[in-house]
């Protein structure tokens, strides 16, 4: 998914405002490929303070839920982009941006863009916060080692 970061913080809907999660899933993984460079902020793990969850399964649906209704309450923590902490929020890692850079990691992290300059949201994809979102879901039936790949070449 290519994505040109244009929306100036007030457009953002309620689900834009905070973390997200791309799946549930713990085979499952994002990858976010920056074409662009660091004045374009970069990526963010949260963790959720309210229940001490840094990764949503399957069984914490409806922590997202609990998200979006306190961006919906509490307007004065959410009113733009997140960039850093807040009280529902703690970012425990950051990935800053860099042209050709990829990061990979499992898709069930709470993350989000974080745009540290609201004034770099270009629509002209040469100036502006460019990247290539992918989604990847490893095969838990194969284990490493064990797969047609490895038989055939007669690998144990």
């Amino acid at each position: 998914m290519l994505s040109l970061t244009t929306l100036e913080p007030q457009q953002l809907s309620p689900s834009q405002r905070i973390p997200h999660v791309d799946a549930f899933g713990d085979n499952q993984y994002a990858a976010v490929h920056y074409l662009c460079g660091a004045p374009h902020g970069g990526t963010a793990i949260y963790r959720y303070l309210p229940r001490n969850k840094v990764r949503l399964r399957t069984r914490d649906r409806e922590i997202v839920e609990e998200m979006v209704q306190q961006v919906k309450d509490d307007p004065e923590q959410h009113s733009g982009y997140l960039a850093g902490d807040t009280k529902y929020y703690k970012q425990e890692l950051m990935v800053e941006a860099k042209f050709n850079r990829l990061v990979l990691y499992p898709a069930n992290l709470l993350h989000c863009a974080l745009l540290t300059s609201p004034a770099r949201l270009e629509k002209d994809v040469t100036m502006g916060r460019l990247t290539v979102a992918s989604f990847f879901q490893l095969d838990p039936e194969l284990r490493r080692g064990e797969n047609e790949y490895s038989d055939a070449a007669g690998v144990t």
